[in-house]
């Protein structure tokens, strides 16, 4: 079983130049979150055999909202090291955030993303 969030809206005083970081910008966080079987084995459609995505979504705000970072692989880091301690149910994570907007004209419209994958059998520890 998986859960997904796509696209979720954070603000974030993100980015390596300080005017970045002074103006601040909307990212967008993606989060794929396998349990493995564990919902599927207790279907009984109780809330406590899962995970409550808005607790994910909490997590992402309370880790990112707000936060000055330079580089958005540390904010991919973050998230999903908090989200391994926090989330135990959780096997396998992925997340991807997204900069929609570059520094001095870089992108011409384009976007940059960042995403690392989790996976608890290959860490124990987070």
């Amino acid at each position: 079983m998986e859960i997904h969030i796509q696209q979720y809206p954070v603000f974030m005083r993100l980015g390596y130049y300080s005017m970045e970081r002074l103006m601040g910008q909307e990212v967008l966080v993606s989060v794929d979150a396998e349990l493995g079987d564990l919902y599927l084995e207790h279907a009984d459609d109780d809330l406590g055999n899962s995970i409550d995505y808005g607790k994910i979504i909490g997590m992402i705000e309370q880790v990112l909202l707000n936060r000055e970072i330079k580089l958005v692989e540390t904010a991919v880091a973050s998230l999903g090291n908090a989200m391994m301690h926090r989330f135990e149910s959780i096997q396998c994570l992925r997340v991807l955030i997204e900069k929609p907007i570059l520094p001095n004209g870089l992108g011409k419209g384009a976007k940059v993303s960042v995403s690392h994958s989790f996976d608890r059998k290959q860490k124990l520890s987070y």
